[in-house]
């Protein structure tokens, strides 16, 4: 069994395939990297998909790897952040945009590859990881030909995740005070991560399969977001049990083998089967 991984551009939205060589009609799983990585992150993850005779589709996402923009390196210089440092929001809000960007980015992949005859573009599968796995749920979301789910260390409650962190800062009153004076940009992104969060628009991916995976120790994407959501999803999915999933394991924000395999064999039980006409 030979593997290719393949290098293409669509525009300027570098991507690589990663499948099996043959001629096969195959399922596609994109993955979705995370904040400061590339896509090559997903590579490893590609490989154990293409073994399973899925294929695995990666792209960068704005400002990074090959797309790479002086707007990260720019969050390093104290003299461009419109937050406080401590707080860390210019990082966060910049992957929120990078995340609303992916919908775009997706779009126009998928539409680049939609004569290769080795794709079946009709059983897809988004799966990512910590950021990647944040797009995955604001995908699942907006998307309706995706047909399963897997997101690794994300959050899919952007609003509540940025009012929880706002509400923690206003604890420290060095912070609260220089909050004050920038309230009017505070509201602008409220406004923003409300219009784009997955929360509780996910409502209308239900039945479709989802497995949630996070670690215990995880403290950059905390766990109780993601139990927070199997609960609002469990409701949804009471006629359809095995299509929804949450999965914790002994581990800190990290990819790791275990979640990988559990990721490869959701998407071939759930995609590799599906009845293309469904």
């Amino acid at each position: 069994m030979k593997i290719v991984t393949e290098h293409k551009h669509i525009g300027n939205i570098p991507f690589i395939t990663i499948m099996q060589d043959n001629s096969y009609q195959k399922p596609v799983v994109v993955y979705l990297h995370g904040f400061g990585s590339d896509k090559e992150q997903g590579i490893e993850y590609g490989y154990h998909l293409a073994k399973a005779g899925m294929a695995c589709l990666a792209f960068d996402a704005c400002h990074h790897g090959e797309r790479s923009t002086p707007q990260i390196e720019k969050l390093f210089n104290k003299k461009d952040l419109s937050y406080p440092e401590e707080t860390g929001l210019d990082f966060w809000l910049l992957m929120h945009e990078c995340i609303v960007q992916t919908y775009e980015d997706l779009h126009a992949v998928l539409h680049n590859l939609k004569d290769d005859k080795r794709l079946d573009l009709t059983r897809l599968g988004v799966t990512g990881f910590s950021m990647g796995a944040c797009a995955a749920f604001y995908l699942a979301s907006r998307m309706p030909k995706i047909n399963a789910l897997v997101p690794i260390s994300g959050v899919g409650m952007f609003a509540r995740r940025f009012q929880d962190i706002l509400d923690e800062l206003d604890t420290d009153e060095s912070v609260s005070a220089k909050m004050a004076g920038i309230a009017d940009l505070t509201e602008k992104w409220h406004k923003y991560l409300h219009a784009h969060d997955p929360f509780p628009k996910i409502a209308e991916f239900c039945d479709k399969p989802v497995c949630i995976i996070c670690g215990e120790k995880d403290i950059d994407q905390p766990k109780h977001y993601s139990v927070s959501m199997y609960k609002f999803l469990k409701k949804l999915y009471a006629d359809s049990p095995g299509n929804l999933q949450l999965k914790l394991y002994d581990a800190a924000h990290e990819l790791t083998p275990d979640m990988i395999h559990d990721a490869c064999s959701w998407f071939q039980k759930h995609i590799f089967l599906l009845n293309k006409d469904s």
